[in-house]
């Protein structure tokens, strides 16, 4: 998906590129990502905070385990 860029990724591309709203899909666990201040939206623009650079790969892991199901 792109989150563990430093720039992170915009979910309007995402939903573009895969036909599936990414911000919905993704919805729950954006908020708890944020609430845990590894991510922040800006916009439709996701991106690591700079405590979530730290844990970039089960950030990113854990989009992707959403997106499997």
């Amino acid at each position: 998906l792109g989150i563990r860029r430093r720039d992170g990724l915009d979910l309007q591309r995402v939903t573009a590129r895969i036909g599936v709203d990414a911000h919905a899909m993704f919805a729950s666990k954006i908020a708890e990502q944020t609430a845990q201040g590894l991510v922040a939206m800006t916009g439709s623009s996701l991106r690591l905070t700079d405590a979530g650079l730290l844990f970039a790969d089960r950030v990113g892991s854990d989009y992707l385990a959403l997106g499997v199901r």
